[in-house]
């Protein structure tokens, strides 16, 4: 089972949209087309996008012990990691900082409009994902007109350096090794890095720590002191922790705890 609807609303991707009994995902170059069964077409590739080979009964099995985990795994039935086109996940996630789940899509909309290629799939248009050597080529005025700022800069860093091939072959990396290839690229930070591996590049033992599972860490778990980082060395040490506590799905793990949290806030999320 999956839970699509809930998936692509719990703050992993951001261009997507609903049209009648389907959602359409921009995943790249490609456009997915998704039922409640999951992805069933697409314009270029079928791709697992829904990571629908997972393990989930292990997954389920690793969290046994954890009573507030049990509890979530049937409130958020189906609900699941993605698997993105790696070079969108990192720029959606170079915009995402600062910033909330609006403009972050409206940013990326603009971006895909301003410089990606235009096509039609079911008789709706849709603007694709730019490539890296697109957006490398842009001149950073222009990538700022989509509302990102000082982003522009490091969107257009990224990209080359994407271009250039500095994450080539990042799938078959180790964690740390992965997490300190993407921390080269300018506006990636250790948590849009762990952002990047768990949403992108599998690595479901990516914990990334936002001020929500910070909170949640230290509130139900004695985690922490439930305020951020400050260095790097205080990220990686909080990481391992968390880690540590949530065993080797703990990037499913943050997401039931993440869901929870958003949805107990006064303000949960706004698409």
């Amino acid at each position: 089972m999956i839970d699509v609807p809930g998936t692509l609303s719990s703050g992993q991707v951001f261009l997507w949209r609903h049209v009648g009994v389907f959602w359409y995902v921009i995943d790249g170059q490609n456009i997915l087309k998704v039922d409640d069964t999951g992805v069933i077409d697409a314009t270029r590739t079928i791709t697992d996008f829904f990571r629908c080979g997972d393990d989930i009964d292990r997954m389920h099995e690793s969290f046994a012990q954890d009573p507030l985990l049990t509890e979530l795994i049937h409130r958020y039935e189906g609900l699941r990691i993605t698997n993105q086109n790696l070079f969108q996940c990192v720029i959606s996630f170079i915009v995402s900082a600062n910033s909330n789940i609006p403009r972050i899509r409206r940013n990326l909309q603009d971006i895909c409009h301003r410089f990606g290629d235009k096509t039609a799939y079911d008789d709706i248009a849709f603007c694709l994902f730019p490539t890296p050597a697109v957006l490398a080529g842009t001149d950073t005025h222009h990538i700022r007109e989509c509302g990102v700022g000082y982003r522009a800069q490091h969107i257009q860093g990224a990209s080359a350096a994407i271009r250039d091939g500095l994450c080539d072959g990042i799938d078959r990396m180790s964690y740390k090794e992965a997490q300190g290839t993407l921390c080269e690229m300018p506006g990636v930070g250790r948590k849009v890095a762990d952002c990047i591996l768990l949403f992108s590049c599998g690595h479901l033992e990516t914990v990334p720590l936002d001020r929500w599972i910070i909170r949640v860490m230290h509130e139900h778990y004695g985690i922490g002191d439930g305020t951020a980082p400050h260095t790097t060395r205080q990220y990686d040490i909080l990481h391992d922790d968390v880690r540590d506590r949530l065993g080797p799905y703990a990037g499913y793990a943050q997401q039931y705890l993440f869901k929870m949290a958003r949805n107990n806030s006064e303000k949960p999320l706004k698409w």
